[in-house]
């Protein structure tokens, strides 16, 4: 069976209505058969007539048509916006249920005051020793339990730049305080008490005339009798000029 060949002006058509481009040489080409391209007469497509005859149109009989009649039974008349809203003031609201909360009781542990909760436990560890009538010197041991070899050696030769002989005069003092139980609950251990626990630890070994001599600033806020402020021994050793400034502070006279 021989396939159907379609025009080439209608294939043309078919490819345009589908959106694919369509592509002519400008000019021809050289050896090339001319192409010839016939228009294509539009398809005609005819209208079928009935072939049922008049006379038999005729003979059918037609139903008058009957309108349909709905029986609907009468509405009540609808009251009126105002009196429908009146209706609605008078009618009573029932209340509603509201079933009370039962109060959540509060742990005691849970209750802490903003002082308390803001305020950081203090940290720190000191050494009072006297080297001299009347004069006593409490040094910042920092986080550790004693001095290092570096702050030992500056310390030594402190002593022995200005004659002293140290002498300790108590255990030192750590805060907080290893207390247990409800002891430690009872004490605190904020700065107040801390401030409270060393003013009673200094005054059981110094004087009211006694001369103190602090160093390091970060024992200042827990120290309340009179005392000369003076730099620690890691800030010394971190800094010549510091050292300097304490050499002459010294050697002016304490």
């Amino acid at each position: 069976m021989q396939a159907a060949v379609m025009p080439e002006a209608r294939r043309r058509e078919y490819l345009a209505a589908l959106g694919i481009p369509l592509f002519v040489a400008r000019a021809p080409l050289p050896g090339a058969a001319a192409s010839v391209i016939e228009p294509v007469a539009p398809e005609v497509v005819s209208e079928r007539i009935s072939a049922t005859p008049a006379h038999a149109l005729a003979a059918v009989p037609v139903r008058e048509s009957v309108p349909l009649q709905t029986a609907s039974a009468p509405r009540a008349p609808l009251p009126a916006l105002a009196e429908a809203a009146s209706l609605l003031q008078q009618t009573p609201r029932r209340p509603a249920l509201t079933t009370p909360e039962a109060p959540v009781a509060t742990p005691v542990s849970a209750v802490v005051s903003p002082a308390m909760a803001a305020e950081p436990a203090p940290s720190f560890t000191c050494r009072l020793v006297q080297v001299a009538p009347q004069l006593a010197v409490l040094l910042d041991l920092g986080a550790y339990p004693d001095l290092g070899a570096p702050e030992r050696q500056l310390w030594q030769a402190i002593c022995r730049a200005l004659s002293w002989t140290p002498q300790q005069l108590a255990a030192d003092f750590s805060w907080p305080l290893t207390a247990s139980g409800k002891s430690a609950g009872m004490i605190g251990n904020g700065a107040d008490a801390a401030r409270a626990f060393v003013q009673g630890w200094l005054g059981r070994d110094l004087d009211g005339g006694d001369r103190l001599l602090l160093l390091g600033p970060a024992l200042a806020p827990f120290v309340e009798r009179p005392h000369r402020l003076l730099p620690s021994l890691a800030e010394l050793l971190a800094s010549p000029l510091a050292k300097r400034a304490l050499w002459q502070q010294l050697a002016a006279g304490v």
